[in-house]
């Protein structure tokens, strides 16, 4: 059970400022099957046979597989560990219908399971089909190898790393300053013959990151 809240940290003037908002007072739970890979992953075990994992979806059940799965993307967005929603896994053990398979894919949930071509199991209207598939190919999400693809996770900057990307010294001309401390004047020779920036930079080019203040 956790509480929901948003926290906002501001640097204002050389302070930090803490606005907590809660937008919630309730309590939310969530029940997970499995909980894998030391909480990055969420692991839901479906023990229902594919055709009535069909069945509830086309009669319009409020419990279907889609349903589910909102629910358990929803929540592993709200509760992330290290800044990174879990990995949302749906284990099918008699199997699932293949074009919802490929619907789950397409909404970022990786699908586990042997998967039956859904014209084998029932009749599915047209439209039915089409609003299935047209999302599938809309999305454009579900690769070759049929998991979804992996994006890396945020970079967490420490106070070192902070002080690299912000710091004189390691902007241009930034050494060219003769300083008054001997540790201050051994660190921009350091910063001379090897910029911390440069480096730090092509680390982390490409991804997002966070900064705390703490």
């Amino acid at each position: 059970m956790l509480r929901q809240h948003n926290v906002l940290f501001l640097l204002y003037q050389g302070h930090i400022l803490l606005f907590c908002q809660y937008l919630s007072f309730r309590v939310l739970k969530h029940t997970v099957d499995i909980v894998a890979k030391n909480g990055d992953q969420w692991v839901k075990v479906i023990s229902r046979s594919a055709k009535g994992i069909c069945m509830d979806w086309l009669t319009g059940s409020s419990r279907n597989i889609f349903e589910q799965a909102d629910t358990y993307l929803n929540m592993a967005a709200l509760f992330q560990k290290n800044f990174c929603p879990p990995e949302i896994v749906f284990e099918f053990v008699a199997g699932v219908p293949d074009a919802m398979a490929s619907k789950l894919r397409s909404l970022g949930v990786v699908v586990i399971g042997d998967e039956i071509p859904i014209d084998t199991i029932t009749r599915v209207p047209e439209d039915f089909m089409e609003m299935l598939m047209s999302d599938v190919e809309e999305n454009g999400r579900v690769p070759l190898n049929g998991t979804e693809p992996s994006q890396p996770p945020p970079i967490n900057l420490d106070v070192s790393a902070v002080f690299v990307l912000i710091s004189n010294m390691t902007h241009e001309n930034g050494t060219n300053h003769e300083f008054d401390s001997v540790l201050l004047s051994q660190q921009a020779e350091m910063e001379r013959k090897n910029p911390a920036r440069k480096q730090l930079l092509s680390q982390i080019e490409g991804w997002y990151f966070f900064i705390l203040c703490l």
